[in-house]
């Protein structure tokens, strides 16, 4: 629901990191670029592994541009396609 949110989640993961993590652009008072640089000032180093997908509703170029600047973030999905996305991720993850 939030970057603060999220964040806190992740403290609390030292056990278990999660591997995947979307991550919507709009969120309330922080946005998804703002959780990726907090990721990955907090995160990355110890977690190379964790992959970020960029989720948005948007189909701007500059966001695509802009969320692929980061090391952590492997793809960007718009909110449209997020069906078929994970439909074919899972089925990779399974076989």
């Amino acid at each position: 629901e939030s970057v603060p949110e999220a964040l806190e989640i992740l403290s609390k993961s030292a056990d278990v990191f999660p591997e995947v993590i979307y991550v919507d652009i709009n969120m309330p008072v922080q946005n998804g670029f703002d959780f990726v640089e907090q990721y990955e000032s907090a995160y990355q180093m110890d977690h190379p592994s964790s992959k970020l997908f960029m989720l948005s509703s948007s189909l701007r170029e500059e966001d695509k541009a802009k969320a692929l600047k980061y090391k952590s973030v492997c793809n960007f999905v718009s909110k449209n396609e997020i069906d078929d996305f994970l439909q074919v991720t899972l089925m990779r993850k399974t076989a």
